[in-house]
């Protein structure tokens, strides 16, 4: 009889051990479908398909969900989503707080949980293809085995060189090296080739002139109008004065209309600056030169200052992430020990006050960013 009631005891306490294993494979169970719901949230989440629209998951459309029921295969509980969304980066990205709860078979409400978050950033969709990519090893870093600064449109010359004829230059030409994208020689229209060292300065120019600037126009500005390319010079629009250097290094562009197609949204401009070998970079600035006399409508030119609220003077901004920015890449006032190839120096013309006594009244000043947007169309003032 001793050994019947210890055996008793051992069963009832095998009994116990087996209902608790159960009860623990049970919740592995259930938490590994609500990791799953989770995860499955957060990937439909990263896939919206625009930043705003109604059509479609979109950036703007991640909002708060509180309670949301999920259906699943397990029949044994309930699954509950929670989600909570705060804006962080500027409005160019947003914590996303996900919580997926359920009740045990021992409980009557929710009694477990498991919590995720993350941060998901306010990628243009066309353009969020790029972020799983390496900055350092892929064939975006040097695009057709050749240094990214040098155009695409450039010709491979198939022995470590490239060839590229810049619009609006007359039939001049550049060979880059393939690996540096320095500029080594230039030739002539006809046809006649020097030795050169120079680094590539390239980006556009756009215009919003007509109405108050504001962030959207830095954003998207509209096509240039007769007045916008009445004010372009054929030659010399944009010059870098390099200091050290009492003449200016004229750049090539192109602004006008072709015969057919839509006009231009932007004038583009190349500019191959010399450089002394035995230093290796140079300083100074580049700055917008218009029509000089003016051509139709008239005295369309630089304001003469920031005062200025002419509505037919112009005023020149600059593109940069930064108002003092320390890099070259970021577009200062002035160049320092640049070292290599320079792209999107961009700059925006507006005007520099309003036709009219209207509002706002002038002198006009350069557009700020919009935060509540992913791109950064910051301008700060670059002339005069």
């Amino acid at each position: 009889m001793v050994a019947l009631a210890v055996m008793a005891i051992g069963l009832l306490g095998v009994v116990g051990l087996q209902a608790t294993l159960r009860a623990n494979a049970d919740v592995s169970r259930q938490r590994s479908e609500a990791v799953r719901i989770a995860q499955e949230q957060l990937d439909t989440l990263r896939g919206y398909t625009s930043l705003a629209g109604a059509s479609g998951l979109s950036y703007e459309g991640i909002a708060d969900l509180d309670g949301e029921p999920v259906a699943t295969g397990i029949a044994n509980t309930e699954f509950t989503l929670h989600q909570t969304v705060t804006a962080a980066g500027a409005g160019r990205a947003k914590m996303v707080e996900l919580q997926v709860a359920w009740r045990d078979r021992r409980a009557e409400s929710d009694n477990q949980w498991v919590d995720f978050a993350t941060l998901i950033a306010g990628t243009p969709p066309a353009l969020a293809g790029s972020l799983i990519l390496s900055p350092a090893k892929t064939a975006l870093a040097t695009p057709g085995g050749r240094h990214p600064a040098i155009p695409p449109q450039a010709q491979d010359n198939g022995d470590g060189s490239s060839s590229f004829q810049p619009v609006g230059s007359g039939g001049v030409s550049w060979t880059f090296d393939n690996l540096t994208g320095v500029i080594t020689r230039t030739c002539s229209v006809a046809g006649v080739c020097s030795s050169s060292y120079a680094f590539l300065l390239t980006g556009y120019v756009r215009f919003a002139t007509g109405q108050a600037p504001s962030a959207a126009l830095a954003e998207n500005p509209p096509e240039l109008d007769d007045a916008d390319l009445a004010s372009v010079p054929a030659q010399g629009f944009v010059r870098v004065r390099r200091v050290g250097q009492s003449v200016d290094d004229v750049c090539v562009h192109r602004a006008d209309p072709q015969p057919t197609g839509p006009r231009p949204r932007f004038v583009v401009y190349y500019c191959a600056v010399p450089v002394e070998v035995s230093a290796g970079v140079w300083s100074g600035r580049s700055d917008l030169h218009f029509a000089d006399p003016p051509v139709a409508p008239a005295l369309r030119q630089l304001a003469s200052d920031a005062t200025d609220a002419a509505p037919n003077h112009l005023r020149v901004c600059r593109y940069s992430p930064a108002q003092n920015p320390t890099r070259n890449s970021d577009h200062p006032a002035a160049y320092s020990s640049v070292g290599g190839a320079l792209v999107n120096q961009n700059f925006l013309v507006i005007s520099a006050g309003p036709a009219t006594d209207s509002t706002p009244a002038g002198p006009w000043t350069c557009p700020a960013d919009d935060p509540q947007t992913p791109v950064i169309s910051s301008t700060w003032p670059h002339q005069p």
